[in-house]
């Protein structure tokens, strides 16, 4: 061991003098890893390739007789060390997590930080999993440099498994004075979700600090408290104890942060907003008080920030509406636009809201009209009575620039017609939301996609003709003209948009069909992954992905073989083909093929005599893995044998 180490000090020493020299400090701190690595599985493995450490004789044989199948490199996440991995003897690779997690232990004590931290990111992939790896990255959380300190607190909130463990560590962290480790802390007991039940406490006294707007008050702890279920009503039993202060200062700083509770409740996703809004159900009358008082001061910010919050508090407070509705009316503009705003809230239980929303179409403000079609597009069809008044807002285009001489004026009107076109295209969006099957609509969209050289803006419509595609059948067979363009972005563009849409099938595969024979090649990529998610037309699907099996790219050969893998038993038409490119010269084609079998089953028993001979002359471990799940599955009463 004494030797190896020392053999292991030399790597590292010839690599810190290429670090000096070239200054790749990325690349160091990986290659170090790599590099021990690598020579620690080379003393582990005797010259017949079997392992040294393997006591049991009987496996011994089965291993050098090549009847025991490779074992997968779970531990080895990096793609570098995956690839000088499996250069040597499959059957070492048995034990690799374990040495991997000796060697890498070893190296956290190392002196130089870019080390340890290079450590503590590949310790921190088998820490979920492993609860010494667990307890060696909780270590370094007392590392005296801090960029160490802040890689180890991100990767133990993936340690789900020990959370009883890594919960204390991750409390205490929080108190640390960097303020990045302290908000990698919080932000890992947020990702711990309901296991980290123990860090609320810690957490509400922070939360706090945050609420009354105190200096160095950290957010991170509220993101953490709402990923955590439990926690939604404490905040809010906080917060209403703070809305009794008479402070006008103080109260509009509450309403910011409720606001900002919000915000940060729609980031944790997972239903944190409307457990929040059912917390503050429980407080109704004191939250209706404050609301209203706000709504009714004289201070208009205070009005805008009220009005604002009404969008997710609107249905617990409905003496409001009124107020909002009054509030439309008001000269300032900002009132009025917020007010719709906060209408929203009441969208679609109350029906005497629509007609102020849709009244607000023809403000002279274009930020209160903006408000308004963004409110429409909640209403759905039942707004259909705006839709005139939208379509106004799409047919009203300012002449060409080109026609203004150049100057200052050109540059201002060219920023009003900028604005007065994201309300076309958010007026497009609303009469989607209304009538999917609008003609308007899909013309509209398709005239602002065959706009050439305006990449930023086609992504935009693509976006929306993706949507609207999903409820109106005739979006597709428009996209299709675009796959013979002469710009390969808007091949692709096309294609990933039909792909997206899937319907109809009769349209759509031909098309991606056709996408397949595209001289770009991530174009043939997409077309492939696109064609595996079509399910109501097998068959034409079989038969485009069968057609197209022998391209070039064996990139493109593996996404086909895998989209045809999806379809299972119902793909069976496919196994010749199969069978097939289980002879192709690219092991991951061959591979890919050996798991597209797998999930036919049975019905892929003329594929057995291949798989079988995979199994017993393997030229990867990869290849050799996916036959032998593939046998078990087509031959299952022959399990056993190929376990």
């Amino acid at each position: 061991m004494q030797y190896l180490l020392g053999l292991l000090k030399i790597i590292e020493n010839k690599l810190k003098f290429l670090y000096k020299n070239i200054g790749l400090e990325f690349a160091y701190g990986r290659a170090i890893i790599i590099g021990i690595f690598v020579v620690g599985l080379l003393f582990g493995v005797s010259s017949n390739g079997v392992l040294l450490g393997c006591k049991d004789e009987t496996r011994k044989q089965r291993i050098t007789s090549g009847h025991q199948p490779p074992l997968s490199l779970e531990c080895c996440k990096n793609e570098a060390t995956n690839v000088l991995l499996t250069k040597l003897n499959p059957a070492s690779l048995a034990c690799c997590k374990d040495e991997a997690k000796k060697i890498l232990v070893t190296i956290l004590s190392n002196s130089d930080w870019k080390i340890r931290k290079a450590a503590v990111e590949e310790l921190g992939e088998m820490a979920p999993e492993d609860i010494k790896a667990s307890q060696s990255l909780i270590e370094k959380l007392k590392d005296n440099q801090p960029e160490v300190r802040r890689v180890v607190a991100d990767r133990l909130g993936s340690c789900i498994k020990q959370a009883s463990l890594v919960v204390p560590a991750l409390i205490h962290a929080m108190e640390d004075k960097d303020k990045d480790t302290s908000s990698n802390a919080m932000r890992a007991l947020g990702n711990l979700g309901p296991e980290a039940k123990a860090a609320i406490p810690s957490l509400i006294k922070l939360f706090e600090v945050w609420l009354n707007n105190e200096p160095n008050a950290n957010p991170y702890s509220i993101r953490a408290l709402m990923k955590i279920d439990t926690a939604s009503e404490i905040i809010t039993e906080k917060t209403i104890i703070e809305l009794s202060s008479k402070n006008k200062q103080k109260q509009k700083i509450l309403l910011e942060r409720i606001g900002l509770l919000y915000t940060y409740a729609s980031q944790a996703g997972s239903g944190a907003s409307a457990r929040l809004t059912l917390s503050f159900g429980n407080h109704r009358q004191e939250l209706a008080s404050f609301m209203m008082d706000a709504l009714s001061c004289n201070d208009s910010e205070m009005q805008i920030i009220a009005a604002e919050l009404l969008r997710f508090l609107g249905p617990l407070i409905v003496e409001a509406r009124p107020l909002l509705i009054r509030m439309s009316r008001e000269k300032d503009p900002r009132l009025r636009a917020c007010a719709i705003s906060g209408l929203t809230g009441y969208i679609p239980d109350y029906k005497d809201v629509m007609p102020v929303i849709i009244n607000c179409l023809n403000d002279e403000n274009m930020k209160v009209r903006l408000s308004a079609i963004s409110a429409i597009k909640g209403f759905g069809p039942e707004a259909i009575s705006a839709v005139p008044a939208l379509i106004s807002f799409i047919q009203d285009r300012p002449r060409r620039l080109s026609l203004i001489p150049e100057g200052a004026f050109r540059n201002i009107l060219s920023f009003i017609f900028f604005r007065n076109k994201f309300i076309r295209m958010e007026s497009l969006e609303a009469i989607a939301a209304i009538d999917p099957n609008n003609s308007l609509v899909l013309s509209e969209y398709i005239r602002n996609y065959d706009k050439k050289g305006n990449k930023y803006e086609r992504i935009g419509v693509q976006s929306s003709l993706i949507k609207l595609g999903k409820n109106n059948s005739l979006v597709a067979p428009a996209l299709v003209p675009f796959l013979k363009s002469e710009d390969q972005e808007i091949r692709f563009d096309a294609t990933d948009a039909i792909g997206k849409i899937g319907q109809p099938a009769e349209v759509v595969v031909p098309a991606l069909g056709e996408s397949l024979n595209d001289d770009y090649m991530e174009t043939r990529l997409i077309a492939a992954n696109y064609l595996g998610d079509i399910k109501s037309d097998p068959e034409l699907v079989m038969r485009t992905l069968i057609e197209h099996l022998n391209d070039e790219n064996p990139n493109i050969r593996c996404s086909i073989i895998h989209s045809i893998g999806k379809f299972g038993p119902e793909a069976a038409s496919a196994v010749p083909v199969l069978i097939g490119a289980l002879k192709d010269e690219c092991e991951k084609v061959r591979t890919e093929s050996a798991l597209a079998l797998k999930n036919m089953g049975p019905a892929a028993k003329a594929a057995v005599p291949r798989l079988e001979e995979m199994l017993r002359q393997p030229e990867g471990w990869r290849e050799c893995e996916a036959a032998r799940k593939a046998l078990i599955c087509i031959v299952p009463e022959r399990a056993e044998e190929f376990r």
